[in-house]
């Protein structure tokens, strides 16, 4: 039995404040009623082609159970006793993976307390789809599972996988530093290709104006052929060669061949003169004219040419192809001559012309070198779009000449990608269609990932209505690829969790003791928080933002923080303002002030971040911090006074003036720029976008200013609420 078992890493985050984000290992293991087995290893064990027996694990014991997933003997030995089937697909691995962590989930870490089997996956959070459930669930049955965080035993009550793009924190800053990496590049590419197209532009009325006097020439030579004289057919050939040259090169439409082109001009021209062309003239290749042999390289070559996907490379091409196979196709020494002995008539006006065309000629050559020139300098700027990531990573030279790619490639693709060359804490993707995108040879692949993962930044991030693109025969729906999978890292697979606990030990003996205090008013603000996510943007998901503790609150067991009557209130709490509570009220002021008006700061935010991606649209205080810092500082002072009894302060009356000023400037300035926005001239049309920023800025600062005077001034008018028996500390929720 061909096993592929790898330690598995589970990096988690918790509700417990300031707490960093850790690895679950054997060591964190409790139970109280049953020992913890001395054969286990570090981590657990993960299976990626064979699916764990859940059956059996559903009539083990929870220590035997432990023995199965952190013992690999026992694993590999149960495994064993099983009727298995070994997959070998990516795919199949891949959706292997995914089932056996939700074994793991719900034998490692079952809920039962305040919801049973409350465990999760982020990628339901943003695709809706249904969420993986549980594959046996008895109520009855059910047990609490427990973990040892800080020398103290924490009750589970949810668990939530961390299995999408914009929740992992490795491919969060995947989508957003691509994102903003296509931006800065599409930024460049406007500047880099109007340089090339200003080029383009003069080298294509230099060789309309060629073409012109051309066939101005013959148009006067036909005029003065008796109708008996034969038209010199070298002539109208050239003529129409070099007319279907410049077309051809100008053509995007990839399906017009040129010996398409090339019979339309030979017609065209002939509607022009009198005399009638042979249709022989229409199958140039039995015709022995002046550029035959250019026509025989262009036709050769036109297929291919024409495959060529990239617009720019496919312009590179047929120039480069045209001036490297015949220098003199656009030259006029052999026209001319042919021409003054057909009609001597013709002579002056040959002579005439004979110096333009000479300076033309140089002029249109020097032109094309220039242009030659920009043209390379736009390819070698968009390779990024079409050069596969391997190929980069084995000759990095590529990268010398856009500073930006290399620097984008090394920070973030390179630690993606699977060789020989791999570096330790290299993460390898989990999902088989983002593995094989990062590590196709296909220029198609990469340009698909690049324009996925700004339409992923696009969708939900700054929440524009774009549709995410389909790949036929790679992916049907874009879950398939915003979804992460089980990353490998170095010897071990890895995930990343939220475990959400209660501080201390939970059990079916004292639950009822700690069930109550949630049905207050303070906790049924808080309650949501159990079954949904609790941030403002739907996909994103957090720990609580609180955590439960059944230890009683005293000075022995709580640091920092005064000794406390045996009761307290929620809004009038018996202790000085310390560092830490000065902390806290902050946090409860930001949490608070703003839940009327979220709908409308998010949209003012997202609105900002369409040009400064790195904007966090659920947390204003930061946008405020960083470009109002003086409404910051304004808003922090007068959050130090949430306690009733400093709303009667002089000190307090102070600050709540400067910022009812500040809320006032704001509110006019806004007033005054959606004036501007609303009366702009047109001539200053130019300006729209700056001043549009600043109004919707105002605003933004407006509405939270005013919603903070409010709030103390509701605050200064509030009965003392109800007394309860718990209170909060740190985000710390304290029973007594």
């Amino acid at each position: 039995m061909n096993l592929e078992v790898a330690p598995l890493e589970i990096k988690f985050t918790t509700n417990i404040p300031n707490q960093q984000t850790n690895s679950f290992t054997s060591s964190l293991l409790y139970h109280p009623e049953f020992q913890i087995p001395s054969n286990i290893e570090k981590y657990p064990y993960l299976i990626s082609n064979a699916y764990f027996p859940e059956d059996a694990l559903k009539n083990m014991e929870w220590e035997d159970r432990i023995s199965f997933f952190f013992n690999l003997d026992t694993m590999r030995n149960t495994m064993a006793k099983e009727a298995i089937s070994i997959k070998e697909t990516p795919a199949d691995k891949q959706l292997v993976e995914n089932r056996n962590i939700f074994i793991m989930i719900k034998n490692l870490f079952p809920t039962k307390y305040f919801v049973h089997k409350n465990i999760h996956q982020t990628l339901e959070y943003v695709t809706g789809d249904n969420p993986e459930r549980s594959f046996f669930f008895n109520p009855f049955s059910q047990q609490f599972s427990y973990t040892k965080l800080d020398n103290h035993i924490h009750t589970n009550i949810r668990v939530t996988w961390k299995n999408d793009l914009l929740n992992h924190p490795t491919y969060y800053n995947l989508v957003k530093n691509t994102y903003e990496f296509v931006i800065k590049q599409k930024n460049e590419d406007v500047r880099i290709t109007e340089n090339y197209r200003e080029s383009m532009i003069e080298f294509n009325n230099y060789l309309e104006r060629y073409i012109s006097r051309m066939l101005s020439i013959v148009q006067k030579y036909d005029a003065n052929m008796s109708a008996n004289d034969e038209q010199d057919y070298q002539t109208v050939m050239r003529i129409a060669m070099v007319n279907s040259v410049y077309q051809w090169i100008n053509n995007e439409n990839t399906d017009v061949p040129f010996v398409k082109i090339f019979i339309m001009n030979i017609k065209n021209i002939n509607d022009e003169l009198k005399n009638k062309i042979d249709e022989k003239y229409y199958t140039p290749r039995e015709v022995e004219f002046v550029s035959k042999p250019i026509f025989d390289i262009i036709e050769e070559k036109d297929g291919h040419i024409n495959s060529i996907n990239d617009p720019l490379l496919r312009k590179k091409e047929k120039l480069s192809l045209v001036f490297s196979e015949d220098q003199e196709l656009l030259t006029n020494d052999r026209l001319m001559k042919k021409l003054r002995e057909k009609n001597q008539v013709l002579s002056d006006m040959i002579d005439e012309y004979t110096l333009y065309f000479e300076k033309q000629e140089n002029e249109m050559k020097n032109v094309y070198k220039k242009l030659s020139k920009e043209l390379d300098t736009a390819i070698e700027f968009q390779k990024y779009k079409i050069t596969p990531f391997l190929e980069v990573a084995s000759n990095p030279e590529m990268l010398r000449n856009n500073a930006t790619y290399r620097r984008y490639f090394v920070n973030n693709i390179e630690k993606l990608l699977d060789t020989s060359t791999t570096v330790s804490n290299q993460l390898i993707p989990g999902n088989h269609k983002i593995y094989s995108l990062l590590h196709s040879n296909n220029e198609e692949d990469v340009s698909y990932f690049f324009e996925f993962m700004e339409l992923v930044y696009e969708k939900y991030i700054l929440y524009n209505t774009v549709s995410l693109p389909e790949k036929e025969g790679f992916i049907e729906n874009h879950s398939e690829l915003i979804y992460t999978g089980v990353d490998r890292v170095n010897d071990k697979k890895q995930v990343f969790f939220i475990i959400d606990t209660i501080d201390g030990e939970v059990n079916d003996e004292n639950k009822r003791d700690y069930y109550c205090p949630f049905m207050n008013e303070y906790m049924g603000y808080l309650l949501s928080d159990f079954v949904e996510p609790n941030t403002f943007v739907k996909w994103k998901a957090a720990p609580y933002n609180f955590i439960l503790s059944t230890r009683t609150v005293d000075a022995k067991t709580v640091n920092n923080i005064e000794k406390e009557p045996e009761k307290v209130t929620i809004s009038e709490p018996n202790v000085e303002l310390t560092n830490t509570t000065l902390d806290d009220n902050w946090e409860k002021f930001r949490s608070l002030v703003n839940i009327a008006s979220r709908e409308k700061i998010i949209d003012n935010l997202l609105y900002l971040k369409k040009t400064q991606p790195s904007i966090d649209e659920t947390n204003e205080f930061a946008f405020i911090e960083e470009n109002k810092p003086s409404l910051f500082i304004a808003l922090k002072n007068i959050s130090k006074h949430m306690k009733k009894r400093d709303l009667h302060t002089t000190e307090f009356k102070e600050k709540l003036q400067r910022l009812k000023e500040l809320a006032s400037v704001h509110n006019l300035r806004f007033i005054e720029k959606t004036k501007q926005v609303e009366n702009i001239p047109v001539k200053q049309m130019d300006k729209m976008d700056q001043v549009k920023k600043e109004q919707i800025e105002n605003e933004l600062y407006s509405i939270v200013a005013n919603n903070t005077v409010k709030y103390f001034a509701q605050k200064g008018g509030r009965k003392t609420r109800k007394k309860v028996k718990f209170a909060k500390k740190n985000n710390i929720v304290f029973i007594e």
